[in-house]
C-alpha cells in the first residue's frame, strides 16, 4: 500500500539478488483499501509497516515519532498514517521517477536489509525473514554508520535502535556471514565501479545519498545489531 503499489517500479530477483532486473511503469491508479489489513496476521501487519518507519526517518521527523505511538493497526488513525506514508513515497517518485537522485533515499535501510534477505534465501537452513524484517535490521545497520559517516547523533541513534529492540527480533552474524553479505551488497544498483553506496540519515527527517563505507565499519555496524 505504501511502497511497492506507488512509483511504478517492477523488478524480479535473479535467484537470491533482489531485484536485479525491472522496469518503470507509472500505474494509472492506484487503490488502497485499508479493509484487506484485517485478513492479515499480526507478523504480516508488523511487517509491512517498516517502509512507513524508514519513511518518517528519511522525511519527517513527526511522522516518525507518530509511527511510534502506534499500537493497533487496524483504527482511523493508522488509515491515516497509511495516507501520509503514500503521499511521502508519491512525492518522492514524483520528483525522481527514475532514481537519478531523491528517490535513492526510498532504499535507506536496504543496503543491508537486501544482503540480509539474500543471504538467508540463499542459506535454506536458516530460519526464513520476510522483507519488513530484513529492512528494519538493515535501518539499523545503517543507522549505526550514518553516526561514523554523516552526521546523526547518538541519541537518534538510540532512538531508532530502541524502536528495532521493540519489534523483538534476533538476527545475528557471523564475521564470516556479514563478509558474504559485504560480497551480496556489490550488486546493490545504487553502486558504481564496484563501490557500495548507502544512503544515510544526518538527522531524522534527512539524508544524504551515495556515502561509500568500509568493510570494517559494516562490519562492526552489524556487531551493534547483536548486542
Amino acid at each position: 500500500m505504501v511502497d511497492a503499489a506507488i512509483g511504478g517500479k517492477n523488478g524480479v530477483d535473479l535467484g537470491h539478488l533482489k531485484n536485479q532486473i525491472g522496469v518503470i511503469n507509472p500505474p494509472i491508479m492506484t487503490i488502497i483499501d485499508p479493509a484487506f489489513l484485517k485478513t492479515l496476521p499480526q507478523q504480516h501487519l508488523v511487517n509491512g509497516s517498516i517502509e512507513m518507519f524508514k519513511h518518517g526517518l528519511i522525511s519527517d521527523r513527526v511522522y516518525w515519532k507518530d509511527m511510534l505511538n502506534v499500537t493497533d493497526y487496524l483504527t482511523d488513525t493508522f488509515n491515516s498514517l497509511i495516507y501520509q506514508s503514500a503521499i511521502i513515497k508519491s512525492d518522492i517518485v514524483t520528483m525522481d521517477p527514475f532514481e537519478k537522485g531523491p528517490r535513492k533515499a526510498l532504499n535507506y535501510g536496504h543496503t543491508a536489509g537486501h544482503a540480509i534477505e539474500s543471504f538467508l534465501m540463499e542459506h535454506e537452513e536458516r530460519e526464513a525473514v520476510l522483507h519488513g524484517e530484513a529492512i528494519a535490521a538493515g535501518i539499523v545497520v545503517e543507522s549505526f554508520l550514518s553516526v561514523q559517516y554523516a552526521s546523526l547523533s547518538m541519541d537518534a541513534y538510540q532512538e531508532i535502535k530502541d524502536w528495532y529492540t521493540s519489534l523483538n527480533f534476533t538476527f545475528s552474524f557471523t564475521d564470516d556471514e556479514v563478509m558474504e553479505m559485504i560480497d551480496l551488497m556489490k550488486y546493490d544498483k545504487k553502486n558504481t565501479n564496484g563501490e557500495i553506496k548507502f544512503v544515510l540519515l544526518e538527522t531524522i527527517g534527512s539524508f544524504v545519498t551515495n556515502q561509500v563505507v568500509a568493510n570494517e565499519d559494516i562490519l562492526a555496524a552489524f556487531k551493534e545489531l547483536k548486542k
